[in-house]
Parts: C-alpha cells; sequence; structure tokens
C-alpha cells in the first residue's frame, strides 16, 4: 500500500458495498486511508442482526436440552462421544445425533485417515513379531529396518492391495521412517512385553456402555501395565486437571484396563516429533510421561489413586450428560477453529453479542 501510494500522484481504493442483501463495510487494512478520504463519512455500518432487532418482537430461546440417548443403546462412535461432549455438549449432539458432518472432498495424495490406518496397522504387524523389548533389542539395525519395511508393506496392502500409486509408495517411505524412530526411541526403555494390540473392551460410564479399542497395552517390568495410544498427527498439550479434559478417550481406557495400569500416554509419529506424552504413577515411566499430581481437597490420598478417582468421576459427568441429552453450546478453548458446525450452533450470535449491544445503544 505505501509503495504503491509513494508510486502515484493519485490512488484511489475502492470496495464494494453490498453482497446481495448484505452491506459490507472496508477492509480493516484501508481503515487509514478511509480516514483520510474527502468525503464526509458513512454512518457506522450495524451487524446484520443488530438491523433486524426489534423491541417486543423477536423473542431468543436458548434450548440446550436434547431427548435423553435411547436407553440400553451402547454409547456411540466409542471414547470419541467423550472427547466431543467435553470439547463442546452441543458438537457432541450435532455429530453424534443429528449425523452433522461435512461431505468429504477429494484430496490429493493419502487422506489423513488412510495415514493414520497405514501406522496402526503397520505397527500392529511389527509386534505381531517383536512381541517384546528383549527381540528389539537383539535386532540390528539393518534387520530392524527390514522388519519395519516388511509390516508397513503387509499394512499397505491390507489397505490398498498389491498395486500402489506414487503418493501410495511414498506414503509407506514416510511411515517406515516414523517406525524406525518410535524404535529406537523404545530401545532406551526399560523391559517390556505387548501383551495386546488393538485389545477391544467395554466400560459402564454413566449407567450407559462405551465400546472401545485400545491400539496397544503393555505389561512393565513391574507388573503394571502401560495404555498406549498412536496418534499420527501433531502433538497436542495434554490437561488432566483443568475445567476441560484433553484426553478423556485415555481416561476411559484406563477405567476399563482396571487397578494395575501405571501409565496413560499417546506415542505421537509426526514428520516433526516422534515422542510419548501422558502421565504415570511416577515421573518417567515412559519417555518424557510426567507423574500425576494431587487433586485438590485430597492431599492425604496417593497422588495417582487420587487422580484415578476425579477422572472416572470427570468422564462419568461426560456420559451422564450425553445420555441426558445436554447439548448447551458451551466450548472449550479453541474447540472451535476446527469445528465445523458453527453455522448450526451459530456461536457467531454468542460471541459477538456484546458488539450487537453496543450497537443498539448507540
Amino acid at each position: 500500500m505505501l509503495a504503491w501510494r509513494a508510486a502515484a500522484d493519485e490512488l484511489v481504493l475502492s470496495y464494494p458495498t453490498r453482497a446481495e442483501d448484505l452491506e459490507l463495510a472496508p477492509s480493516p487494512l484501508l481503515a487509514e486511508w478511509t480516514r483520510e478520504a474527502t468525503a464526509p463519512p458513512a454512518a457506522p455500518l450495524l451487524w446484520l442482526p443488530a438491523r433486524l432487532h426489534r423491541d417486543g418482537v423477536l423473542q431468543s430461546l436458548v434450548d440446550a436440552a436434547a431427548p435423553p440417548w435411547p436407553s440400553g443403546e451402547p454409547l456411540p462412535s466409542g471414547t470419541r462421544v467423550l472427547e466431543l461432549q467435553g470439547l463442546c455438549a452441543f458438537r457432541a449432539f450435532a455429530e453424534l445425533r443429528l449425523a452433522s458432518a461435512p461431505l468429504d472432498s477429494p484430496a490429493p495424495g493419502v487422506t489423513p485417515q488412510e495415514r493414520g490406518h497405514l501406522i496402526h496397522v503397520a505397527l500392529e504387524e511389527l509386534w505381531k513379531v517383536l512381541q517384546d523389548s528383549q527381540s528389539l533389542q537383539d535386532l540390528s539395525r539393518d534387520d530392524l529396518s527390514a522388519l519395519v519395511t516388511r509390516s508397513v508393506a503387509q499394512a499397505a496392502a491390507k489397505r490398498w492391495g498389491d498395486a500402489h500409486t506414487p503418493a501410495q509408495l511414498r506414503e509407506r517411505r514416510r511411515a517406515a521412517t516414523l517406525i524406525g524412530t518410535l524404535c529406537e526411541l523404545e530401545r532406551g526403555r526399560a523391559h517390556f512385553r505387548v501383551r495386546d494390540t488393538e485389545f477391544e473392551s467395554s466400560v459402564l460410564l454413566g449407567g450407559g456402555e462405551l465400546r472401545l479399542r485400545i491400539d496397544r497395552i503393555d505389561a512393565l517390568a513391574d507388573g503394571g501395565l502401560a495404555i498406549l495410544d498412536y496418534k499420527s498427527g501433531v502433538h497436542k498439550s495434554m490437561d488432566w486437571y483443568g475445567e476441560h479434559l484433553s484426553h478423556p478417550q485415555l481416561l476411559a481406557y484406563l477405567a476399563a484396563v482396571g487397578e494395575d495400569v501405571r501409565a496413560v500416554a499417546t506415542i505421537s509419529l509426526a514428520a516433526r516429533e516422534v515422542r510419548f506424552a501422558g502421565i504415570a504413577t511416577h515421573a518417567d515411566l515412559l519417555p518424557k510421561l510426567k507423574a500425576a499430581e494431587v487433586p485438590p481437597n485430597m492431599q492425604d490420598v496417593e497422588p495417582w489413586t487420587a487422580s484415578r478417582e476425579v477422572w472416572r468421576e470427570r468422564i462419568e459427568t461426560l456420559a451422564r450428560e450425553f445420555l441426558a441429552g445436554h447439548a448447551a453450546v458451551d466450548p472449550a478453548p479453541r474447540a472451535c477453529d476446527y469445528c465445523t458446525i458453527a453455522s448450526l450452533c451459530r456461536i457467531a450470535d454468542h460471541a459477538l453479542q456484546s458488539d450487537v449491544d453496543e450497537g443498539l445503544d448507540d
């Protein structure tokens, strides 16, 4: 803008005033230039709902209660119901009960869903062969690389058949690199045995049955168990004691497996970083894991035991709210960033209500 201004004796900037029935305001980027305009300033534009508002004519109704979930039916979508209910009750209702989801759109290469599936199946094939950390330690780097490549090839054949596109071949190489990096990380762990992969179970939460599938359960050297959940995307920060639990699916796994669990963690396999993240009875039980803290008002109870009681109550609450039909538009921080139902919940009406009130006062 400065370069254009300096290069011309006169610079004319314009913007559309209407888009069909909507009045438009100039871009904020034009603010400096519109202030210098010689024409008298136009009256400030009010947000459309404010223009339409009529006292005593239009009414607002907040309807946050849906019909209860049918009695006796398992909760839908496994642990996803807890994740969505924790992010925003209305989003759980809209996606899982109204089937409000965007249509699939074609994308070049391999989709994120295919990428995650390939890594999951390849790791399942790998640990069918290795079974424990001693077998991992005994393999040379070349033998381990060959085993990883073979496991990825088997997973790709299950997903895509024998003939692969260039994009799928690239994805195979990427998956082999990430799994190889994970194997090197796991070499540094204390002895463990992979007890289960793709372990199916269920748990009763808030009076409803939640069916789930756990990516992996490790038996640790001290006799305890570690629950591991593979993630093919970038690691997300974890909040175990805040108002909105960030990984309720791990806590559902914890409730389902039982008292022997010593750690719950995700394993992120992304180009940026391959890492463990989670919480355990003590720090570094798995690489970089944090130790459980003492929840408020439970100072006399051992941290892991106290935390488990708090977590169980929190996920029970989420399940009860979904079963009861609680569907309030009350998103957790940043929950709207990648949500696809903003036009359905009309969150913008809530976010801009203060602006509307100020406009009406003016």
